[in-house]
């Protein structure tokens, strides 16, 4: 099974005073910037950290408007975690992309013999909160 939700979010509540927080070991820039011109997508993929309850919580807060976006879910059932950033004019668009697999393709998962395959008749369930808020 792979499946990543892909979480897209933009103007207002990103501009150049929005801050990132991911709970992660991969290094992270927590600014977005300003767009510019011809800008190259950026995806990083972070080995994300649970809270005590064990979730991940991502947040994307622009304290300038007084907004907030909060991304919630179950690490043990979405164990990979990527960041998908492209600041190109007329994009400029942040995704949060928790997931069964990683953004390195099948191969890699193949590879890696990290691919959760499912027999017949079981299932898989998973969930995500998406919660916007005023900070």
């Amino acid at each position: 099974v792979m499946m990543i939700y892909h979480i897209n979010f933009g103007w207002p509540l990103l501009d150049d005073n929005t801050v990132i927080a991911i709970p992660t070991l991969t290094p992270l820039s927590n600014r977005f910037g300003p767009p510019f011109d011809r800008s190259e997508e950026i995806v990083t993929p972070h080995d994300a950290i649970a809270d005590e309850e064990g979730y991940v919580i991502c947040r994307v807060e622009n304290s300038s408007l007084g907004i907030g976006a909060m991304v919630k879910y179950k690490k043990e059932n979405l164990p990979y975690l990527g960041e998908w950033r492209c600041v190109a004019s007329g994009d400029y668009v942040l995704g949060i992309e928790p997931g069964l697999c990683g953004v390195d393709g099948r191969k890699s998962m193949l590879e890696s013999g990290s691919i959760r395959e499912l027999k017949a008749g079981e299932s898989l369930e998973t969930s995500l909160t998406i919660q916007f808020y005023d900070c």
